[in-house]
């Protein structure tokens, strides 16, 4: 006792300061105290395995929150949506695919899928082992082979008749076998800054049709040349002549001042005489012409005198 009163005089505190020192002591060893119980009870609790199964989250039963892209075996002709989106394709991309379905597609093979412009080329090259094409499964059915030769004369007379393509709209185009509104909407706006087909090989010149698109149109449709819009060539001004999509400006130039300095055309075939107007352009605007004064007036239109 006498060492312990000798260290609180060498401190030189009165009583109430020693009584504050020891209350504090106190306080800080039940601080201590407090956090190693509290370390050794999350220690036991960390180390519980019971407890760790617990704390492992179940995974998730819908894979199209997972954003890791997955691979697995599909027919592109039956998939879900939710089967695409865990294919990796986004909203935005499915939304393209299934506007394109809607049109009657089927995918029979990869270069198929290659016409949807909404899937990425880099996914469908991840993807192309798991493409399945499988046929359409087609019923038996017993035939007699006596009613063969009248089952093909009702079939041939019974054929749908081919649709005019200078008078059709966009719900006759895209009745068509293999015709979509992508493709009929492509069709329409060329044959309206034409001014109507000449030919079925004029199909070929329209942007974005695809081959395959355009040989199946050009087997279901016909073409009345008699409806196309001509430009009356012995009178229009540049603009109108300009405003056909086979005559530049600078063509249409040409032609309205060779008009001007050798006088009025007698025949079409004067405008050859133009030497910006070669003979593989005269064949192109050749149906899309008339003399204005001359009896070569189209059937139909509204350029007639």
């Amino acid at each position: 006792m006498k060492l312990f009163d000798s260290f609180w005089r060498s401190l030189e505190l009165n009583k109430r300061e020693r009584s504050g020192m020891i209350v504090l002591a106190f306080i800080l060893l039940a601080i201590i105290a407090a956090q190693s119980i509290r370390r050794q009870w999350v220690y036991e609790e960390e180390s519980d395995p019971r407890l760790a199964m617990v704390l492992i989250p179940e995974p998730p039963e819908d894979l199209t929150i997972l954003k890791e892209e997955s691979y697995f075996p599909f027919n592109p002709n039956e998939l879900a949506d939710s089967g695409w989106l865990a294919l990796g394709l986004s909203e935005h991309e499915l939304q393209g695919l299934r506007n394109y379905m809607r049109s009657g597609a089927r995918f029979q093979t990869r270069e198929d899928l290659d016409r949807v412009y909404s899937i990425p080329d880099p996914w469908l090259e991840r993807h192309a082992d798991d493409l399945r094409f499988y046929p359409p499964e087609v019923p038996t059915v017993d035939v007699d082979v006596s009613d063969l030769a009248s089952a093909e004369t009702s079939m041939t007379t019974e054929q749908k008749p081919l649709l005019e393509l200078n008078t059709a709209d966009s719900i006759d185009l895209q009745e068509l076998a293999g015709v979509g509104a992508y493709s009929a909407r492509k069709v329409l706006r060329f044959r309206d800054a034409l001014g109507g087909f000449a030919s079925a090989e004029q199909l070929a010149e329209v942007w974005g049709l695809h081959p395959e698109v355009r040989t199946k149109l050009i087997a279901q449709v016909t073409i009345d040349s008699t409806l196309v819009k001509r430009i009356a060539i012995d009178t229009a001004g540049k603009r109108t002549i300009a405003a056909h999509p086979y005559i530049s400006w600078k063509a249409a130039k040409a032609l309205v001042n060779y008009r001007q300095h050798h006088g009025p055309f007698n025949q079409l075939e004067d405008i050859r005489g133009c030497l910006l107007v070669s003979d593989s352009l005269y064949r192109k605007i050749e149906p899309y012409l008339y003399l204005h004064d001359r009896r070569t007036h189209p059937s139909n239109g509204e350029n007639r005198p």
